[in-house]
């Protein structure tokens, strides 16, 4: 006899930690067909999943792929104006806000909305994304 959840907890940014502390407690949503979305999306190869009690769609996420370190990297400090807005760094390096989850991704960085001012970001070249093993790869 399966365990009965005691509660639904859904909240769209969690860390792997705070999974592994609720996992028991979370319903099974179902999966749906595979999503076709544009090469430089940060859902392409990602599984989805419905949520029939409010009609939302989630992508199954905690499972972080790293962006290796290379030579090709930037840095970049954050400072009083880029503070908790990596929409900005991005658009300073890759000519488009729409790349914030790459430095996300590169440092960590599980909420974006807490990047404290003097951190230190690492800043891979979009092409890294594309080469073997690269998050959009495939």
């Amino acid at each position: 006899m399966s365990k009965k959840p005691q509660f639904t907890y859904r909240r769209s940014a969690v860390s792997p930690p705070f999974l592994a502390e609720v996992r028991e407690y979370f319903e099974p949503l179902e999966y749906l067909p595979n999503i076709s979305y544009k090469n430089a999306s940060r859902y392409k190869n990602l599984r989805t999943l419905k949520d029939f009690e409010n009609g939302r769609i989630h992508h199954e996420s905690w499972n972080q792929q790293a962006i290796p370190i290379s030579n090709d990297d930037d840095y970049f400090t954050v400072t009083n104006e880029t503070e908790n807005r990596l929409d900005m760094v991005a658009y300073k390096y890759y000519g488009s806000p729409r790349y914030w989850w790459v430095i996300a991704l590169a440092n960590y960085i599980i909420d974006p909305f807490d990047v404290p001012v003097g951190l230190t970001l690492r800043i891979p070249p979009l092409l890294s994304l594309y080469k073997s093993g690269g998050v959009l790869n495939g």
